[in-house]
């Protein structure tokens, strides 16, 4: 069987963070992106023997209105704003 601990493919997740939630072991973050024109959200653990690495690529990614940078700890509202403002990913 393929995948799992003990497979050796590695997947890159891409996405604007939508929150972080700190509780120990069971620590993870919330990941926003849009693919193949449908908006996906990932909840992926911090802990899992799965997940090798995390970067932070860019800072301050969304906006909000006039350019202004967004202080929140939580950035569920962007599930209702059009997906296009919130993509990483670049189509081919």
């Amino acid at each position: 069987a393929s995948g799992g601990v003990h497979s050796t493919e590695m997947e890159t997740v891409r996405g604007v963070v939508l929150g972080i939630r700190h509780r120990g072991l069971g620590s993870a973050i919330y990941i926003r992106d849009m693919l193949m024109g449908e908006p996906m959200e990932r909840h992926i653990p911090f802990h899992s023997p799965l997940v090798k690495s995390i970067k932070v690529l860019q800072t301050n990614f969304v906006k909000g209105k006039e350019g202004k940078k967004i202080k929140r700890a939580k950035l569920y509202y962007l599930r209702k704003r059009n997906p296009a403002l919130c993509r990483v990913t670049r189509e081919k």
